[in-house]
């Protein structure tokens, strides 16, 4: 008895051995299809940060500003920071300028006169302080007293030399009372000094934009 239960034992080993696989499901297979081919968003690049979307605007518009136009600044009044080149498509009026100045502070009313007068979704007016150590409250606290209500910037060094090299140690010497115009599409006007009234200052960003 013992040696057929022994026998028995052995044979169902034997056939469970060669039973053949069970069949996978047509629904298992599609899971692993599912599984294994990406999806639109997993194959999709990684997004673009803002910044790059910015700078590929700006370049898809064909933007011609000098490599100075991309350099961060800060406005003292604001706290706000803004490059040239976030204007793409405005015109930028620029006026170097320094807190001792006087020429500076008979020509400045003048240019605040102008804005005033101008479309602020299509012309942008800076002072820069230049030829001077100063910090951003004590520039902000000059301005403020003075009543101009726009950026005004402690350019920092990388910005003067960027202007010097574009527009030689004039756009530096206050006293001249230089201003330049960034035109919509990136380019440079000439540098200009010296007293101008308000009326010239308008016709001249006019003429920058095109109008």
């Amino acid at each position: 008895m013992q040696k057929i239960m022994v026998l028995m034992v052995i044979l169902g080993m034997v056939m469970a051995a060669c039973a053949p696989a069970a069949p996978t499901s047509e629904a298992t297979l599609a899971s692993q299809d599912v599984m294994a081919t990406p999806t639109p968003e997993s194959a999709a690049p990684p997004p673009t940060s803002a910044a790059e979307s910015s700078s590929a605007a700006v370049e898809a518009e064909g933007y011609a500003g000098a490599a100075w136009t991309s350099i961060e600044l800060v406005d003292a009044r604001t706290g706000e920071t803004f490059r040239f080149a976030d204007f793409a498509g405005k015109t930028v009026f620029v006026e170097p300028m320094a807190t001792w100045c006087t020429n500076c502070r008979r020509q400045l009313p003048n240019v605040e006169a102008a804005r005033t007068q101008l479309d602020p979704e299509q012309y942008v007016f800076v002072g820069l302080s230049v030829a001077e150590n100063v910090d951003n409250a004590t520039l902000a606290q000059y301005v403020n007293e003075q009543g101009w209500n726009f950026a005004f910037v402690a350019a920092p060094e990388t910005l003067t030399q960027g202007l010097v090299d574009s527009f030689g140690r004039t756009v530096v010497t206050p006293p001249s009372t230089p201003h330049f115009i960034i035109r919509p599409d990136g380019s440079l006007s000439e540098i200009r000094t010296g007293s101008h009234s308000t009326e010239e200052l308008i016709a001249e960003l006019q003429a920058a934009s095109g109008v």
